[in-house]
């Protein structure tokens, strides 16, 4: 569930980001709509296609990032020089292609000139604020945002028996905490325990 909430989410603020990009486009004043008499490919190079363009490069380095887990299955990626490299390269070419894209470039991607850094700027802070919001909802999932909502609605009792199980030996108080070791076997508690759970299973 938290898999699958995580790239509802993330696909949902990608969305939005390109939306954004889109929207502040088309709010330049120098902003000249696509033609409507064209269609598919006749219709490169346009001004909304390279707005969207710059944000969505930013998209596929911050979703390297952010989908990269670190505690608890693997160190952080920041202990990986490698791929730290590759991030700061890519990083550095996009914003190579956003801020002074070389004509020959501009050609082969199909990209508008344009001359506004202010415009180009903005296009590369709403990639920054992709990234912290990515990264932040990341965090929240990570440290039990999900596990507060399902609070909240209430709890529901699982369909899998061995979840209903487990939370029953949970709440058992002749049941030894499942989350530290068993007792001895010259415990006293021990055999009591053991024969409450041949009568469980």
């Amino acid at each position: 569930m938290a898999v699958l909430a995580s790239l509802l989410l993330h696909t949902s603020l990608l969305i939005l980001g390109q939306v954004a990009a889109l929207l502040v486009t088309e709010a330049q004043d120098w902003f000249v709509p696509l033609n409507s008499t064209l269609a598919g490919a006749d219709n490169l190079p346009n001004l909304e296609d390279t707005g969207v363009f710059a944000v969505s490069g930013f998209q596929y380095i911050i979703m390297a990032v952010v989908m990269t887990k670190g505690h608890p299955f693997k160190k952080h990626f920041c202990s990986n020089v490698v791929f730290v490299c590759v991030l700061l390269v890519l990083s550095g070419l996009m914003c190579w292609l956003v801020l002074y894209p070389a004509p020959f470039i501009r050609r082969v991607l199909l990209l508008c000139d344009v001359s506004d850094m202010n415009y180009k700027l903005l296009l590369v802070a709403l990639a920054a604020l992709n990234l912290f919001t990515c990264y932040l909802l990341e965090v929240l999932i990570d440290n039990g945002m999900l596990n507060c909502l399902r609070k909240l609605k209430g709890q529901r009792q699982s369909k899998k028996q061995y979840k209903r199980l487990a939370a029953f030996l949970s709440d058992s108080p002749n049941w030894p905490p499942l989350d530290q070791p068993l007792p001895s076997e010259h415990s006293t508690v021990w055999p009591s325990v053991t024969s409450k759970g041949q009568s469980l299973l």
